[in-house]
């Protein structure tokens, strides 16, 4: 069976158990107020570790879950969020066996796009080494993995968007998480914001 026969099965399944009422009231707008940055790995999918439903989470995914003011699409969606849907919460979150954490302490060769797009995580790889040359490999790539969730959300209180959003709106937090996959448990690692609504 081919790959999207798979995909058009699950979504025969899906269709006919769905609650209907539910996908109709769906169908005429969103109201999300989370907006969710994290890794593009399969093993990661914010709805299913999360156990919400659909339209709870706006969902932006990039190798290694950056923030980089060279992404126009994530600068997008991010300012999307904020400006129209008005999301009281931005999570950026990592996990572990990040394949592109590791691509940038192992150093990635032979690639035209992926290098490029990590270029500031194999800066951040490159000092965590040097700061921590005492590690081991796997200590490292742990260490790297909250370094670079901290580093994400500093680059994300900067956008001007996120910046104003803060000033004004004392609901609005961000939050750096790690998903562990082994355990299936989400930790948080670091917050900014204003203050929680309860």
């Amino acid at each position: 069976m081919r790959s999207i026969d798979v995909l058009i099965e699950g979504n025969l399944e899906f269709s006919g158990a769905c609650n209907k009422e539910k996908m109709k009231k769906l169908s005429l707008g969103q109201s999300p107020k989370i907006l969710w940055i994290g890794c593009s790995d399969s093993r990661v999918c914010p709805e299913t570790i999360t156990n919400v439903d659909l339209g709870n989470i706006f969902v932006h995914r990039n190798i290694a879950n950056q923030v980089s003011t060279r992404d126009l699409n994530g600068l997008s969606v991010i300012e999307y969020a904020v400006k129209f849907l008005k999301v009281d919460t931005i999570i950026v979150c990592g996990h572990t066996g990040c394949g592109g954490v590791k691509a940038s302490l192992e150093g990635l060769e032979g690639t035209d796009y992926i290098g490029e797009w990590i270029k500031d995580l194999s800066l951040l790889a490159k000092k965590t080494k040097q700061s921590y040359p005492e590690l081991s490999l796997e200590a490292l790539e742990s260490k790297l993995l909250e370094l670079n969730i901290t580093q994400q959300i500093n680059c994300l209180k900067e956008l001007p968007i996120v910046k104003e959003a803060l000033k004004e709106n004392v609901y609005l937090n961000l939050y750096g998480c790690l998903f562990d996959i082994a355990k299936g448990k989400l930790e948080m690692i670091t917050t900014v914001g204003g203050r929680d609504e309860n």
